[in-house]
């Protein structure tokens, strides 16, 4: 008596259910999912300040789960409703006298040999979030009461009420994912070290970048901030025939994809290709040689050496290429990583050892309260408790709560003024991270300057920037003068001589 219409509306049923669920999530943490167009983005839903990032991006993967599932079911229902077979059969069963005479003996048989589901959680809630916690029917009625509390007309009853609530579920914190998808990890997507997706981890990396083989040993080790800065140019110095130099970029490539992955979900971010150009001038990759002059790099891309060359190395430049397009995609993370390179080295030794005391852990619970609650009310009643841990904490420049003590040392509450920028900055170590910023260098162009942003760090006045630029321009132009006087040439071998040698060879007809 089995038919596939049965198969049909359990499906139904289930993608229905997988919809509420992701709607839910959306509803409850806007930041889940934002589109890609701005267009799209109508800003209805207001963000929730008490959901932390790591929750956010462990209900993204979360969601990301349920539309797997969502597609997998859409695929099946899809197939059964286009299989005339079974629905042939189905027409058939129904036909049955039985049930045209309204007997349905053997159907009631069928649903009592059932057995009835022994666990707590019953079907249609595997998809309710806190639903993978063993206590969930009493977070169920913790959750009601959350949802069903009534709001008084008088502010400051509201504000008790608030307050007692927060008090019941100040220790109830609970994983947050459903039970279909209770073996995700936080821990498992992201480490410590990235932050939840918001810096790169490539210590690994670094390290095998410098035992790669080279024409020349390394005069001094790179520290790992200039590795960072100059990720995605080639290193004319590195041996790119060797094996190691292709498994370096392998791996990095496969970092780099995976933790898109892990940090994107749901929706990647705009990104801008620009990067992919962004190489030192005059340098052929295939080659792996810079040339002083233009002239003679595009009579070097015209020789029979250049193009064996680009044939027998196309793996190596495809693969750096791709990481190039990886890093324009993850440009916020490694500009973010770089920043906190810099902000540690500027630490005392004391300090480094208090961040590392007073490191958050990455954690897969929240409370309820935090969830269940009205962000638009954006209460904050901790005036009215007079906590101790109130008094002794202070406000870190990203946001974060810190000790007042460690705040007074870090002297976030000196301000530091950049005539350039006309920003304003807290603290030293932020007023330093800011020459690196993107708004302090499009003030720089403002003023003219348009290369070595690098050699302006430190210089708060404009007549400081004026002076330096003019001293960068005038040896600019001395040595363009110099090379005009030494210029090269390559014959069809990719031999490099000066003008003068090359005219005369021609002239005696040696070439």
């Amino acid at each position: 008596m089995y038919t596939e219409l049965e198969h049909k509306r359990q499906l139904i049923e289930d993608l229905e259910l997988i919809e509420h669920a992701v709607i839910k999530r959306i509803r409850h943490n806007p930041q889940i999912y934002k589109p890609r167009d701005t267009r799209l983005n109508h800003d209805v839903l207001i963000e929730n300040p008490k959901i932390d990032e790591s929750i956010t991006l462990l209900q993204q993967h979360e969601v990301q789960k349920l539309l797997d599932k969502y597609e997998a079911e859409r695929k099946v229902l899809l197939e059964l409703l286009n299989d005339e077979d079974s629905i042939l059969h189905d027409l058939k069963v129904l036909k049955d006298p039985q049930f045209e005479n309204g007997i349905f003996t053997r159907f009631v048989e069928e649903c009592l040999s059932i057995e009835p589901s022994t666990t707590e959680i019953k079907d249609h809630e595997i998809y309710d979030m806190f639903s993978s916690n063993s206590a969930y029917p009493e977070i169920k009625k913790k959750i009601k009461s959350l949802e069903n509390m009534e709001i008084p007309e008088d502010d400051k009853q509201f504000k008790r009420l608030v307050k007692q609530h927060q008090k019941k579920t100040k220790t109830d914190k609970f994983n947050i994912l459903c039970s279909y998808a209770s073996d995700l990890k936080l821990s498992k997507i992201v480490t410590s070290s990235e932050r939840n997706g918001k810096r790169l981890d490539l210590k690994s990396s670094y390290s095998e970048f410098l035992t790669l083989p080279r024409f020349k040993p390394l005069n001094e080790i790179p520290k790992y901030k200039h590795y960072l800065k100059s990720l995605g140019l080639r290193d004319i110095n590195v041996r790119i025939e060797t094996p190691e130099y292709f498994n370096y970029l392998k791996r990095l490539s496969d970092y780099l994809n995976g933790y898109i992955q892990r940090a994107y979900p749901l929706v990647l971010p705009l990104t801008d290709n620009s990067r992919q150009t962004q190489l030192e001038r005059n340098t052929c990759l295939a080659c792996n040689k810079k040339f002083k002059l233009q002239t003679t790099y595009d009579a070097h891309l015209k020789g029979k050496k250049h193009k064996k060359n680009m044939e027998k190395f196309k793996p190596v430049l495809e693969l750096e290429n791709e990481i190039n397009r990886l890093l324009s995609i993850l440009q916020k993370q490694l500009d973010e990583t770089i920043n906190e390179v810099e902000r540690i080295e500027l630490l005392t030794v004391r300090e480094r050892e208090l961040e590392k005391n007073n490191k958050q852990i990455q954690s897969d619970i929240i409370s309820l309260h935090s969830i269940y609650g009205d962000p638009s009310l954006n209460i904050d009643i901790s005036d009215d408790e007079n906590d101790d841990d109130d008094l002794v904490t202070g406000i870190e420049v990203d946001g974060q709560r810190i000790p007042f003590w460690l705040y007074k040392l870090k002297g976030l509450g000196h301000e530091f003024k950049c005539e350039i920028c006309l920003g304003v900055y807290h603290g030293r170590a932020s007023y330093l991270r800011h020459f690196q910023e993107q708004s302090h260098t499009d003030s720089l162009k403002d003023l003219g300057v348009v290369y070595g942003f690098e050699q302006f760090k430190g210089i708060e006045t404009k007549e400081g920037v004026l002076k330096l630029w003019d001293t960068i321009k005038r040896k600019k132009m001395e040595e363009t003068a110099f090379l005009e006087e030494v210029e090269e040439v390559e014959d069809e071998e990719g031999n490099a001589m000066s003008t003068k040698v090359y005219e005369l060879l021609k002239k005696q007809g040696l070439l």
